[in-house]
C-alpha cells in the first residue's frame, strides 16, 4: 500500500433548489469552488482518499413570481471534509464515489421588501458524489 499527499483544487456544480413562500418564492444554485489537502493510499488499480480544506460557495439566486423579479449571487466561505473511492479505468482517467461534508461559516438569507425573508441557505451540507476524473500528476 503506498500513501501520497497533495492538493485539489476543483469545483461543482450542484441542483437547482427552490423555497416557495405565496406569493412567490426563490431559486438558487450553489456552485462550491474547494482547495483542499488529499491524503491517499493505493492499492493496485483502487485508491482511498481523504480530503480537508477550504471552499467558497459562489449562491446564483433569482426570485420567482414577485412583481419586482431580481437576480443575486452571493459568496459564502467554508470548510470542507470528504472521502472518496477511486479506481483507475484507463491510464489517468479514474471513476469517483465519495462522501462529503461541508460547514458554511456564513449563510446566505433571501429578502423581499414587504414579505420579509424568503428562504436562507443551509449552513451544513453532505453530498453523495459521483463522478470522472483525470490524474495528470
Amino acid at each position: 500500500m503506498t500513501e501520497r499527499f497533495g492538493f485539489v483544487l476543483g469545483g461543482q456544480i450542484s441542483s437547482e433548489r427552490q423555497e416557495t413562500q405565496s406569493p412567490g418564492g426563490v431559486r438558487w444554485r450553489r456552485n462550491p469552488i474547494q482547495l483542499l489537502g488529499r491524503l491517499s493510499f493505493s492499492r493496485g488499480r483502487h485508491m482511498l482518499s481523504l480530503s480537508a480544506g477550504v471552499f467558497v460557495d459562489l449562491i446564483s439566486a433569482e426570485s420567482v413570481g414577485f412583481t419586482a423579479v431580481r437576480d443575486v449571487v452571493a459568496v459564502d466561505p467554508g470548510l470542507r471534509t470528504s472521502a472518496s473511492w477511486r479506481p483507475r479505468l484507463y491510464r489517468g482517467l479514474f471513476a469517483r464515489v465519495g462522501v462529503a461534508a461541508d460547514l458554511l461559516l456564513r449563510t446566505t438569507r433571501f429578502e423581499v421588501a414587504g414579505i420579509g425573508q424568503v428562504a436562507e441557505t443551509p449552513r451544513a451540507w453532505l453530498a453523495l458524489e459521483l463522478g470522472l476524473g483525470w490524474q495528470f500528476f
